[in-house]
């Protein structure tokens, strides 16, 4: 036997060993071995100590075949691939006794992604981040065949975990491709493309969509042939169904709908700002200016209208309620479709858009606006309004043009 034999042969010797002796219930840190000159396959449920993951050459570095939960930070070099048996994947957690936190840090390079892909295509579970952390991070990585809700989720262990995800390809995983809740943040996320999964590309809480990256991360062939799934899917999960909106509060145009299943409120001061190109898609929800001097700006443009939909032709969502004496007050360049699905407010009757109510002056300025299909009326006055209106045109509404 020749000395390169030899040495190939304690390798082998060194890993089973290094796997025998690692027990689930075993709290001490669980190494990794890396340069090695075979796959290490990772057999432990538990990582309590910095642990970094080392590209060791061509084909698969790692086999991972139990979800790992990570306490501490978990750092994966450029070039590295790791693939995952059924029951494999990764969960940062906070360690509720020592307050550690697992953290991911898996930072490639345009030239040496790393890969997160099923072992001969199994189907794996997903990378769970419950953490709250902003080190939390996925830049030129590929996570594919992964079958859980999300193939990355940001909630582990009844925590709600961030994430900058960057550069990276999400696809061909069985349902969502980023599944965030709404308390999570993704703040940072750039340049991703979502395409062939399962389910919808993202899932975000609407407190996220200032942070998606408008038009730069693309969006295609998520869903099925009968049941096409590109859209940005929008929702709290809370009780109430409902989200209030702060400050200056910008929506992009990411290039595909965005369904809203919120009621969306803004508070105090608040100012919601859709820039030209969205296409709001709501399931029977509305928007507020719940807030004192709260307003709303729907920027359309000529060759770049905004739309307002609902999910599909058998349902009406519950179009826009103003309230507030503000100037910022505008839609422009828009067409509401499907809205008026209730009475809002003060207002007797639903309407695409419910202007005024009984606690003080509204105004609102529209420009260029196209109302169809309303399940009511096309706008609705309650109180003292100031309503500008400028090529404001009602079709196939069921109610009249205006009422009140």
């Amino acid at each position: 036997m020749n000395i390169k034999s030899l040495i190939r042969l304690s390798s082998i010797l060194l890993i089973v060993a290094l796997i025998a002796s690692c027990k689930d219930d075993d709290d001490s840190p669980q190494p990794i071995q890396t340069n090695q000159l075979v796959t290490d396959t990772v057999s432990f449920e538990r990582i309590t100590s910095d642990t970094t993951l080392v590209n060791r050459g061509e084909g698969i570095d790692y086999i991972i075949s139990k979800k790992v939960n990570i306490y501490r930070k978990l750092t994966i070099e450029p070039g590295v691939r790791i693939a995952f048996t059924n029951e494999g994947g990764l969960s940062m957690k906070v360690n509720r006794n020592t307050l550690d936190s697992g953290i991911i840090h898996a930072v490639g390079t345009p030239s040496d992604s790393i890969w997160f892909q099923g072992l001969n295509g199994a189907k794996w579970e997903s990378i769970d981040i419950g953490t709250p952390s902003p080190l939390n991070k996925l830049h030129y990585c590929v996570v594919k065949d992964a079958a859980g809700t999300g193939a990355i989720t940001t909630y582990g262990d009844g925590m709600f975990g961030d994430l900058e995800l960057k550069y990276s390809s999400i696809r061909n995983n069985e349902d969502y491709g980023l599944y965030s809740f709404y308390l999570s943040s993704i703040e940072g996320f750039e340049k991703n493309t979502f395409h062939s999964n399962g389910g919808y590309p993202i899932h975000i809480g609407f407190s996220s969509l200032p942070h998606l990256d408008g038009q730069q991360s693309s969006y295609y062939n998520n869903g099925s042939g009968n049941d096409p799934k590109d859209m940005i899917y929008v929702s709290s999960d809370n009780l109430y169904d409902r989200h209030l909106v702060g400050g200056d509060f910008v929506i992009k145009n990411p290039g595909v709908p965005i369904l809203v299943k919120d009621h969306v409120y803004l508070r105090d001061d608040a100012k919601l700002t859709v820039e030209a190109g969205n296409e709001m898609v709501f399931d029977n929800y509305e928007i507020r200016t719940d807030g004192a001097n709260s307003s709303v700006s729907i920027e359309g443009t000529a060759n770049n209208p905004v739309i307002f939909r609902s999910i599909d032709d058998y349902h009406h969502w519950g179009g826009f309620l103003i309230t507030t004496d503000n100037s910022n007050n505008k839609i422009e360049h828009t067409k509401i479709i499907d809205g008026g699905d209730l009475a809002l407010g003060d207002h007797n009757s639903g309407a695409s858009i419910s202007l005024g109510s009984s606690s003080g002056r509204a105004q609102l300025t529209l420009n260029n606006v196209e109302i169809i299909s309303s399940k009511g009326c096309g706008i609705s006055e309650f109180g003292p309004t100031t309503l500008d209106t400028s090529n404001v045109t009602f079709v196939n509404n069921n109610g009249s043009d205006y009422c009140d």
